[in-house]
C-alpha cells in the first residue's frame, strides 16, 4: 500500500526515512548497474547499516538538486503539468523520493541536469529516445511505488530540456523487487554481502606505499627469525631426554594434551542450531601480501 510521507527532502528527518528504506536512487546499485559510489552490495550495506558515511554527494547530483526547482518550472511550462515534489513509500520498507507527481496521481517526474549538458551520454542517449540503464531502474522503482500509469524523464540543460515518456514493465518491476528482498535479507541480518572487484580500493600514494614496504621488510624480518626459532626448538627438542629438561633460563616438558572433540559426529548433536551458543560476531583485519 502506497501512501505520503510528510518529509522535506534533504532535511535531517528525510535522510533518516531513506537509512531506513529501500529507496528509487539506489536501485541501480541494487541491480549492479550504478555508474558511481555506492556501486556494489557491500558499500550499500555499508551505508544503510551505519557503517560508512557519505561524504558528499557527486557533481552531477548537487547540479541536479541546485536546478531542480529552474527544471521543474521549465517542464511545467512546456507540458502545462503541474508538479509537486514528495516522498511516497509503500509496504513499509519502499520508498521513493519524487521530484514531481501531479494533482491527481497519475504522473510522476525524474529530472537529470548532467553538468556536461549535450555532452553528457544522459542528454544523448535521451535524444536517442532511451533512457540510460541505471536510471531506467530508478523510474520502474518509482513507478511501482507511486502506483501510477506513467512517468516523464525530463532532461535539462539549464536552458532547455528533452522529455522521454516511461510506462510501467511489470516484468521488470518484478525482478527489482525480488532483487531488492535477496539484498535486504542482509540488511536485516546484520551480515555484509560478499565483496566484488569494485570494493577495492587501489591506492599508490606515498603515505600507503611507506607503511606497505615497512610492513613487508618486518614480515621478511620475522620470518628469518622464526626460521631460526624452529631450528633451535627442534635442536632443543633432540637434546631433551628427560620428561622435563631444564637449563640456562628455560625448560623443556613433555607431555600429553586431549585430542579436539569432533562435535559433527556426535548424533545428538545433528540437527541442533549451534549459532544460539556462537558468541557475538566481531570484525577481523587480514592482512594478504602477493606472492
Amino acid at each position: 500500500m502506497t501512501s505520503a510521507v510528510r518529509l522535506e527532502q534533504g532535511s535531517n528527518a528525510w535522510h533518516k526515512h531513506r537509512a531506513l528504506h529501500a529507496n528509487a536512487s539506489e536501485a541501480a546499485t541494487v541491480m549492479k548497474v550504478s555508474p558511481w559510489e555506492p556501486d556494489t552490495w557491500f558499500k550499500l550495506w555499508q551505508l544503510k547499516t551505519g557503517r560508512m558515511v557519505r561524504t558528499g554527494a557527486a557533481p552531477c547530483l548537487r547540479r541536479g538538486a541546485d536546478m531542480e526547482a529552474r527544471a521543474r518550472a521549465a517542464y511545467e511550462k512546456l507540458t502545462g503539468n503541474i508538479m509537486q515534489p514528495m516522498v511516497l513509500q509503500k509496504d513499509g520498507w519502499l520508498s521513493a523520493s519524487l521530484d514531481g507527481i501531479s494533482f491527481n496521481g497519475d504522473l510522476i517526474l525524474e529530472i537529470k541536469c548532467p553538468p556536461s549538458g549535450e555532452a553528457s551520454h544522459t542528454w544523448q542517449q535521451a535524444q536517442a529516445g532511451s533512457i540510460p540503464e541505471h536510471y531506467y531502474w530508478q523510474l520502474q522503482h518509482q513507478l511501482h511505488v507511486s502506483d501510477v500509469p506513467t512517468a516523464h524523464f525530463w532532461v535539462f540543460d539549464g536552458e532547455k530540456g528533452l522529455l522521454i515518456e516511461k510506462l510501467p514493465n511489470v516484468d521488470d518491476q518484478d525482478r527489482l523487487i525480488n532483487t531488492w528482498r535477496d539484498f535486504w535479507q542482509y540488511i536485516e541480518t546484520d551480515t555484509p554481502p560478499e565483496l566484488t572487484d569494485k570494493d577495492i580500493l587501489l591506492r599508490d600514494d606515498a603515505e600507503w606505499t611507506s607503511a606497505a614496504n615497512a610492513y613487508l621488510a618486518a614480515k621478511e624480518e620475522l620470518r628469518r627469525a622464526q626460521e631460526s626459532a624452529d631450528a633451535a626448538r627442534q635442536a632443543l627438542i633432540a637434546l631433551a631426554d628427560h620428561t622435563r629438561v631444564a637449563g640456562a633460563g628455560l625448560t623443556v616438558t613433555r607431555y600429553w594434551q586431549d585430542g579436539r572433540i569432533n562435535y559433527a559426529a556426535i548424533l545428538e548433536l545433528k540437527g541442533v542450531h549451534l549459532d544460539r551458543y556462537r558468541a557475538p560476531r566481531t570484525q577481523q583485519v587480514r592482512i594478504t601480501t602477493e606472492s
